[in-house]
């Protein structure tokens, strides 16, 4: 006597098997993957399981065709019409995040962060507040000495422009304020220009009238 073994539906989250459905019992029928390469990747693609290869008696069943997807032998056997491809009932495809790329930190965040990590801040944490990974972290760490050595090296820089070279030029104590200001966010922090620079030039103004420089 010939045993059958029951074969599940490929679709993910399906429910569909032979042995409680069937044609006499609720008009589902099974359909095994076409042989073609092309035909086959295009139900490999909707059945929605990564790293799963359909075997010899993998089926999809009825349920995800549509009705003029069949056709009835002589026999009574229903078949599918060449060339047919489920689309009803079919999971959602995964949605794969988008990588966002590496944040850059300026000189001084990541000096900032240096010294965080000397108060005993966890590398962990240090993520969640840069909106860094642990490696990024842990390479500025490990570069901490170049890091405090270039700031020293462009504040000894900064620190050569003669304020008496300047007086020719900038009379007033305020201009001498705004280009050592200046001098001292470009060579120490980061570039100042475009819209830094106006933002920067309009709070250091600001502080510089209410200290009637």
């Amino acid at each position: 006597m010939k045993v059958f073994k029951m074969v599940c539906c490929a679709i993910r989250n399906c429910k569909s098997d032979t042995r409680m459905h069937s044609k006499a019992k609720n008009g589902i029928t099974f359909h095994l993957f076409p042989k073609g390469y092309i035909l086959r990747s295009k139900w490999l693609e909707v059945v929605c399981r990564p790293s799963w290869s359909p075997s010899a008696r993998s089926v999809i069943c009825s349920l995800h065709f549509t009705n003029d997807s069949f056709y009835t032998t002589k026999k009574g056997f229903v078949k599918l019409i060449s060339g047919s491809i489920p689309s009803l009932l079919l999971p959602p495809k995964p949605v794969t995040a988008r990588k966002e790329p590496a944040k850059r930190l300026t000189l001084e965040q990541k000096l900032d962060l240096i010294n965080h990590a000397k108060t005993g801040v966890k590398n962990v944490d240090l993520c969640k507040m840069y909106n860094i990974c642990k490696s990024s972290v842990a390479e500025i760490l490990g570069k901490k000495e170049i890091y405090l050595s270039e700031v020293e090296k462009r504040r000894k820089l900064s620190g050569r422009i003669d304020t008496k070279k300047c007086t020719g030029t900038y009379d007033t104590p305020f201009e001498i304020s705004v280009f050592h200001w200046f001098v001292q966010r470009r060579t120490l922090v980061e570039p100042v220009s475009g819209v830094l620079l106006r933002e920067g030039d309009f709070l250091f103004a600001e502080f510089c009238d209410n200290r009637n420089v």
